[in-house]
């Protein structure tokens, strides 16, 4: 079994690309026609990391097919455990914590949601394997934080990414990257716009804007003409209404819902709670891009505020709003400790493994170096 630890020939990093290629194509409801093949020729060479890859294209395929994907999750975890690279496992964990996490529950057999992330996020701090590989594990692990509301841990997961894609840096993953690139601009601002969204809820316009503001003079400005259309629809409403949230000029969408949720915004961030209640309540069901979940409860809280509602209500709302942000602070506390106690337990444990490593490699040495023993001569019993 091949692992990907060190150098990959040029063979075997085309066979990657492919594969992630495959991954971005199946989201889009395409078939897995290369799916068979990939598979015969990546058995061949044992690139085993190609092979999980192809099993997490048929996963999403499944799902796009409104089909059970748990059978797939199983034997990535088993032949990511099997290749035993620690930068395709985080993957393989990443990609299961994502999936429980959206499901609201635990998936039979394996490790809960969070063990999975945990141990992700650790198993990332090794260094080497594949740079494909790395930015797609922090890409999974971004996306599951983010769906957990742990944005501030999310966000430093995001910068890695960053990094390792940085477009001024030429390297032979570029045709990856530039597909990864792609998945990073339009996760990054969706999760910018949910982020802001929760701090308004809350009252806390300073915070909203700061998020608001650095996702706009970072990101990208609009989505490329290679875009699939849903995600550049997206994309451009959800930054319309990040401009709202920073204060910036007003402009225009392509999409009246859109405009009418901006405006509501922008009211909102003025105080004038009567105009965003009557935009927010007109629009609720009618925005048919999809907007983060704390928008959404953004928008509900809105319509709340209408001229009439009682003082008591309103005051029951934003009670609920801050009990809600104050679970998630002690939840984001939880896991930090968490992770800091797993990365203190895989530290204390790496020299054993060390041990055991360099054990095993001098065992192997002696035993090549022994001379051969008669068969006619009885072993020793001392």
């Amino acid at each position: 079994m091949q692992t990907v630890h060190g150098e990959i020939t040029a063979a075997h990093r085309t066979a990657i690309e492919d594969a992630y290629a495959l991954i971005e194509t199946v989201q889009d409801a395409a078939g897995l026609d290369l799916a068979d093949e990939a598979e015969r020729v990546a058995v061949a060479n044992g690139w085993d990391d190609v092979r999980v890859l192809l099993v997490l294209a048929r996963s999403l395929a499944a799902l796009a097919a409104g089909a059970d994907d748990s059978p797939h999750l199983q034997v990535m975890l088993q032949m990511a455990t099997d290749l035993g690279d620690p930068i395709v496992r985080a993957l393989v964990l990443a990609r299961i914590a994502d999936r429980r996490t959206a499901q609201r529950r635990t998936v039979t057999g394996g490790p809960s949601a969070m063990a999975s992330l945990v141990e992700a996020i650790v198993l990332l701090d090794n260094e080497g394997g594949v740079a494909a590989h790395r930015v797609s594990a922090h890409e999974l692990v971004a996306s599951t934080l983010e769906e957990l509301a742990l944005w501030e841990l999310a966000d430093e997961h995001r910068r890695l990414i960053s990094d390792l894609l940085d477009p001024k840096a030429a390297t032979v993953w570029d045709a990856t990257a530039w597909l990864q690139r792609r998945v990073n601009d339009y996760n990054r601002l969706h999760a910018a716009l949910d982020w802001a969204s929760a701090h308004a809820v809350v009252g806390d316009w300073a915070s909203a804007e700061r998020i608001a503001v650095n996702m706009l003079s970072t990101g990208t400005d609009r989505a490329d003409d290679d875009w699939p259309d849903l995600w550049a629809a997206e994309y451009a409403a959800n930054r319309h209404l990040l401009t709202a949230v920073a204060g910036w000029q007003e402009l225009r969408s392509d999409v009246p819902a859109v405009d009418a949720m901006g405006l509501a915004i922008r009211a909102s961030r003025s105080g004038d709670h009567a105009t965003a209640s009557a935009l927010a309540g007109i629009i609720i069901g009618q925005l048919h891009v999809q907007i983060p979940e704390n928008t959404r409860l953004w928008c509900l809280s809105m319509t709340v505020r209408q001229p009439g509602t009682s003082p008591a209500a309103i005051r029951y709302s934003d009670e609920l709003a801050g009990l809600r942000w104050q679970d998630r602070l002690d939840r984001l506390d939880d896991i930090r400790d968490v992770i800091a106690t797993e990365r203190c337990r895989h530290e204390l444990d790496r020299p054993r493994q060390q041990l055991i490593v360099n054990g095993r490699a001098v065992n192997s040495a002696v035993i090549g170096e022994a001379p051969a023993v008669s068969s006619a001569r009885p072993a020793s019993s001392c």
